[in-house]
This record gives structure tokens, sequence and C-alpha cells, in this order.
């Protein structure tokens, strides 16, 4: 009998462990912000402004080498 009840608390652990690694894996990603799909519209945005940057600092001899992006549109 004692076998029986040792066996299933430890199926209870087991269950309770599983379920917790779940939902920590799903906070974690939800939180986190874990590899999302890339939207390749927005993608081409930023190779067009990257482009335009670039002929803008070979017609004023400047660094080709840097640029510096900033999205104010996220919080």
């Amino acid at each position: 009998m004692k076998r029986k009840i040792k066996f299933g608390c430890a199926l209870v652990i087991v269950v309770t462990v599983i379920i917790a690694i779940i939902i920590g894996l799903h906070w974690a990603w939800k939180y986190y912000l874990l590899p999302e799909w890339v939207d390749r519209k927005e993608y081409k945005t930023i190779e067009q402004r990257a482009e335009r940057a670039l002929a803008f600092a070979r017609r004023h001899n400047m660094n080709e080498h840097y640029a510096l992006f900033v999205d104010y549109a996220i919080p």
C-alpha cells in the first residue's frame, strides 16, 4: 500500500513540475518577446532607409560604416 502512495506522490510532483515548466516557458515567450516572425514589409522599409542614409553619407563625405536608427513608435 505504501508503494502505491509513494508512486502517486511522485506522479503528482512530476506532473506539477511539467505544468510549471510549460507555464514558465509560455510566460517567458510572451513577456520577454523571444523570437517572433519577421515582418518583411517593415524589413524592406529599414533597408530603404539604410540605403538613403548611405547615399547621404557618401554625398557629404561622412563615415559610411556606422548609422543609428531610432524608432520612437516603440514604447
